[in-house]
């Protein structure tokens, strides 16, 4: 069979939103996107909040329980089977009380997913978490525990702190030769897909990365000739802050094809 076509994921702050605001998942129902991305983190008081950085005051954030009452009850769009609410956590610590949440509102496996701070070590001793949501598992998430493996204790020191994006972008080099233990995590651990950005499409890694014939999704693709590239692709997920482009595309190559079907 085919691939599907790809799904489109509203950035937070797409079509000029403000970023984690209920605003941005309003516009991402109203224009048709199939999943709605919000970054997630606590608040000082234990809340799941809708903040990309961490702040002392998070007065007038929105919290996640009121993002996902905008999503209980929207329909399915035209390309997947239910609508998705797509957490990026910020803290790993956050991801069992935004599914002890999630189950309180039912919104079951189908409506929701992650990304962020979800290494594969934390898959590995919560399997439950891919039955419970789709993971987009990040390819630097993966990197990073590759790399460590060989590091003494005063080089993980050296790191520590740095993010696992900022290790990958300033310590690893040539990432390409991990091609191959990368596809293997992601197919070990039964993930949506794997997690990368733009600027890695372009990388020595994702030719590599192709041949293990991966479901990838790419961040943040705004501009429409790299919304078209990776149209035609056909990676299973694009997030952009682009709704107004991605989705008339979409919809000008592929027609009204079900996500299940091609």
């Amino acid at each position: 069979m085919n691939k599907p076509a790809s799904t489109i994921t509203g950035h937070t702050g797409n079509d000029g939103t403000a970023d984690n605001s209920l605003d941005s998942v309003k516009l991402s129902i109203e224009m048709g996107a199939d999943i709605a991305e919000l970054d997630v983190r606590f608040d000082k008081q234990g809340g799941l909040v809708i903040s990309h950085d961490r702040k002392d005051d998070y007065s007038g954030y929105p919290s996640l329980r009121e993002a996902m009452e905008l999503v209980i009850e929207v329909p399915a769009p035209r390309w997947t089977p239910a609508f998705v609410i797509h957490c990026d956590v910020k803290e790993a610590e956050t991801v069992p009380a935004v599914l002890a949440l999630a189950q309180e509102m039912g919104i079951g496996p189908d409506k929701l997913a992650f990304s962020g701070r979800i290494s594969p070590a934390l898959l590995r001793k919560n399997p439950e978490i891919t039955k419970r949501a789709d993971v987009y598992l990040g390819l630097e998430e993966i990197l990073l525990e590759l790399y460590i493996e060989k590091l003494s204790s005063s080089e993980l020191d050296a790191i520590k702190g740095m993010s696992s994006l900022k290790v990958v972008r300033e310590r690893m080099g040539d990432i390409s030769g991990y091609a191959d233990r990368v596809a293997s995590i992601v197919r070990e651990l039964n993930v949506k897909a794997l997690n990368l950005s733009l600027d890695m499409t372009h990388a020595p890694i994702f030719p590599a990365l192709q041949k293990h014939d991966l479901p990838f999704s790419v961040w943040t693709v705004n501009d429409a000739s790299e919304i078209k590239r990776l149209l035609d692709l056909k990676v299973c997920n694009i997030t952009t802050r682009n709704l107004k482009t991605a989705l008339p595309l979409r919809e000008a190559m592929y027609g009204k094809l079900a996500i299940s079907g091609l």
